[in-house]
């Protein structure tokens, strides 16, 4: 390769990996496409890479099948794209084509396999992939173990993932997460609890998952403790710390409000969807209706319907009607094709006697040919 063209190689990879690559991936390929560079795989691997954590494997994939002789740096960066992004069977698919083309896998090729047998859910398909790593030789290779070990703990078969996992001799925080995660996944919160305990390094994803697994448990005092420990160790908490601990909340409510305060106020996190969805349900379950109501005026950009949906639920268990029917309302708007909306207004009407709305409510449905689904039924 001529100087001038590995000149404008490093140029097409500094935009690969620069601020704007999301909005300008387009015009990089065009880019090397007007400088003849349209076959080289290595730039062709480094972009399909950019792609693949991007979201944007269907413009990987046009550009892998316009390549002629696709290497195993190509086939790599791409096996590993779908492995993140999915569909992740795609990666199964190319390790075939891979096979069948004559080209050797390698370590790089084997560890995004097991990781997308492992989104996939297959054991099946996971343990035939690590037969053909033991018969290539790499399950020596830590990246492979690991991928190894989060097949087995998310399959629940965490007998061969503690046999990969004790024949490690450097365990990092990624694989001690797969292990307490898997145990915690399979209900076996004490073993969970145990391993966590004897990991000399943690993130902040490791107490996140015994966190949330203590909660999901109803061990809500001991969920509590190991935050306030966290917190104690100088960990930061992030939004799934927040997600994992307020629905231990559920019967403190004022611990759950100061936890929600404290995500702008003191670790600057930007409440998303889900957490207002855990302080809905949670002051709904507490009675505090309003609250949850005024909460979900408050929040930035359109309510959901599971939102207004846990704020009916709650206004029906403690008798807020008149929170009930502007839930509905917005349930109405969101979802108007849902009969059974426009059923549970009704009947709120019913039970109030109001019989012009029920009445108006039933012309709705009629003028927007609104069919009420069979095993619902309105009342007068």
């Amino acid at each position: 390769m001529s100087k001038t063209c590995r000149e404008i190689e490093r140029k097409i990879l500094r935009l690969l990996h620069g601020p704007e690559t999301r909005t300008q991936l387009r015009q990089i390929h065009a880019h090397f496409l007007r400088h003849g560079l349209g076959q080289i795989n290595q730039i062709l691997a480094h972009f399909v890479s950019i792609c693949g954590s991007l979201n944007r494997m269907p413009y990987a994939n046009r550009i892998f099948h316009q390549t002629h002789n696709p290497n195993i740096f190509l086939f790599n960066a791409m096996i590993k794209g779908y492995s993140i992004s999915g569909p992740f069977d795609e990666s199964l698919h190319l390790f075939s084509s891979m096979k069948t083309r004559g080209i050797w896998p390698d370590e790089y090729t084997f560890a995004p396999l097991l990781k997308a047998c492992s989104s996939l859910g297959d054991l099946k398909l996971g343990q035939c992939v690590h037969k053909e790593i033991i018969v290539a030789g790499f399950e020596w290779f830590s990246s492979v173990r690991i991928g190894v070990v989060e097949l087995y703990s998310n399959c629940g078969v965490m007998r061969d993932a503690r046999q990969v996992f004790d024949e490690m001799r450097q365990r990092d925080v990624i694989v001690w997460n797969l292990m307490v995660q898997g145990y915690c996944k399979r209900g076996d919160v004490n073993v969970g609890l145990s391993l966590f305990r004897k990991m000399s390094e943690r993130s902040v994803v490791s107490w996140n998952i015994m966190i949330s697994c203590l909660a999901r448990s109803g061990r809500d005092g001991e969920a509590l403790g190991l935050f306030q420990e966290m917190r104690d160790q100088g960990f930061k908490p992030d939004e799934g710390t927040v997600v994992a601990v307020l629905p231990v909340c559920a019967r403190l409510v004022e611990k759950g409000r100061n936890l929600f305060s404290s995500m702008t106020l003191d670790h600057q996190i930007e409440p998303k969807p889900e957490h207002f969805g855990c302080m809905v349900d949670l002051l709904g379950r507490s009675g505090c209706v309003r609250e949850a109501y005024d909460m979900i005026r408050s929040m930035p950009g359109l309510p959901t319907a599971a939102l207004w949906g846990a704020l009916l639920s709650a206004c029906r268990t403690h008798g807020a009607v008149d929170l009930a029917e502007l839930a509905i309302k917005e349930l109405i708007a969101l979802e108007p094709w849902n009969s059974g909306n426009y059923v549970l207004l009704s009947n709120i009407y019913a039970n109030e006697e109001r019989w012009d709305e029920v009445e108006k409510v039933r012309v709705m449905m009629r003028e927007r040919d609104i069919k009420k689904a069979a095993g619902l039924s309105a009342t007068g």
